[in-house]
C-alpha cells in the first residue's frame, strides 16, 4: 500500500502506511481513529467528524500534523470490553448478631466481623466469599436444647439454656444487582455457609433447686458443619469514589440441621455495615 489519504477542510493527511498486505478480517487487525485532530478517548461516536482506517500490526503510522491519532486493537473488542465489569472487590464489615432457637426470643446481641472478597462477573452478577469472625449468643428452652440424654442427671432436663459460641463462618454466595443507577445499586444475595465452631459454653437453669444438677458444659474442640447454613440477604450499595463504596446489608441465616453440642435449630439475623474497595481497573 502507498498509504491512505483523508481530506479534512481541503487538507490531506496520511493516516497510515502498510508495509505488507493484511487480512481485513484478521483478529490481529488494528485501527486508527481520528476526530478533528483530537484524541478519541471514549471510542467511536456517531456525532462529529470521524475517520476510521484499518492498519496491519506492522504498519507505520504517519500522522502528519495530527499526532493525536490513536491506535486501538479492534472496535468489536472495545465494545465487548466496555460491557464487561470483571473486577475484584474486598471489604470489611460489622454486624450485631441476633440469634434464636426455633424462632423464639432473641438474647443480647453477639458480634460479627466480616472480611469480604467478591468477584464481579458482570454489572448484575457477582460471587463472594470471605471470613466472618462470630461471637454468637442465644437462649433457649430446655426442651429445644438436645444434649445427650445421659448428661441430664436423674433425667431432669434444664428449664432453659444459655449458649455462647465462638466460630468462623465461611460463606459462598451469589449476588444479583436488580437495580443499578448512577452510583447506587440494590441487590439480593443467597448461598450457603460452613460453620467452624471453635469454642462452646453453655449454662443451664432448672425449675428445682438442686446443686447436684449440672449447670455448665463447655468445649474448645472444633466442630465443622459444611454448608450447613442457608444465607439470604438484600441490601443497598453507594459508591462515593472510583474505588470505594459503602454497603448496608440485612441478612438471615437458616440452619439445615442441628448446630453445636445441643443440636439446636439456630437462626441468626443481623445487618452488615460494610466498607468496600475495588482492586484493579
Amino acid at each position: 500500500d502507498s498509504g491512505h489519504l483523508i481530506s479534512n477542510n481541503s487538507q490531506e493527511v496520511l493516516v497510515r502506511k502498510n508495509k505488507t498486505d493484511h487480512d481485513l478480517e484478521s483478529e490481529k487487525l488494528g485501527y486508527v481513529v481520528f476526530k478533528n485532530g483530537a484524541p478519541v478517548e471514549e471510542g467511536i461516536r456517531d456525532n462529529g467528524l470521524h475517520f476510521l482506517s484499518p492498519i496491519a500490526p506492522d504498519s507505520e503510522e504517519v500522522v502528519g500534523e495530527y499526532p493525536e491519532i490513536i491506535k486501538m486493537k479492534s472496535i468489536s473488542k472495545i465494545g465487548a470490553e466496555r460491557n464487561k465489569r470483571n473486577f475484584l472487590s474486598v471489604g470489611i464489615g460489622y454486624s450485631p448478631d441476633f440469634s434464636t432457637v426455633g424462632l423464639g426470643h432473641f438474647s443480647s446481641p453477639g458480634a460479627r466481623w466480616k472480611f469480604l472478597a467478591e468477584y464481579s462477573i458482570s454489572t448484575r452478577f457477582s460471587v463472594n466469599t470471605g471470613i466472618v469472625m462470630v461471637n454468637n449468643k442465644y437462649e433457649t428452652r430446655g426442651e429445644d436444647y438436645h444434649a445427650p440424654a445421659r448428661y441430664w442427671k436423674n433425667g431432669v432436663v434444664a428449664s432453659d439454656a444459655y449458649g455462647e459460641c465462638k466460630m468462623v463462618d465461611i460463606p459462598l454466595n451469589i449476588r444479583y444487582n436488580f437495580w443499578v443507577k448512577d452510583k447506587n445499586s440494590l441487590f439480593i444475595s443467597g448461598g450457603a455457609s460452613t460453620y467452624f465452631l471453635l469454642k462452646e459454653d453453655y449454662y443451664f437453669n432448672y425449675e428445682m433447686d438442686d446443686p447436684e444438677l449440672p449447670s455448665y458444659w463447655g468445649t474448645e474442640k472444633m466442630t465443622v458443619y459444611p454448608f450447613g447454613i442457608v444465607n439470604f440477604s438484600f441490601g443497598y450499595q453507594r459508591q462515593f469514589s472510583k474505588k470505594s463504596s459503602l454497603q448496608i446489608e440485612p441478612f438471615i441465616k437458616i440452619p439445615t440441621g442441628g448446630i453445636g453440642w445441643g443440636n439446636v435449630d439456630l437462626h441468626t439475623i443481623g445487618i452488615y455495615f460494610m466498607y468496600r474497595y475495588k482492586i484493579g481497573n
